[in-house]
């Protein structure tokens, strides 16, 4: 088994973009949601909330921090997801900043 920070960056977005979906404005999951909690399914959970960081240790610096919560049970949790310089220029990461969006802000970006 490899450490994250064994695996180049084409390593990572590879094994990343299988399970996310970076081509639009926000990472979306390509894989069903199930609460680890409750087991409820992908209808009972929503996305909270997603902040874009950038992480100075090493690794791929720019970050997307997807949270999610199960409306069964309340459990939240959040998937920490590397992101394209691209995605995290759209954003403002590149100037150094830290975005968050909540609920509301996705879905009205969404709907454009």
């Amino acid at each position: 088994m490899k450490i994250g920070h064994d695996l180049s960056e084409e390593e990572i977005f590879s094994r990343v973009k299988e399970f996310w979906d970076l081509s639009g404005k926000f990472p979306l999951p390509r894989f069903e949601l199930r609460c680890p909690i409750c087991n409820a399914s992908d209808d009972d959970i929503i996305l909270r909330e997603i902040t874009f960081t950038v992480r100075r240790a090493g690794g791929i610096p720019y970050r997307a921090n997807v949270s999610f919560k199960c409306t069964r049970c309340s459990f939240t949790w959040v998937h920490g997801v590397p992101i394209t310089h691209e995605m995290a220029k759209a954003h403002g990461l590149d100037k150094g900043y830290a975005r968050g969006y909540n609920w509301r802000e996705i879905r009205k970006e969404a709907e454009r």
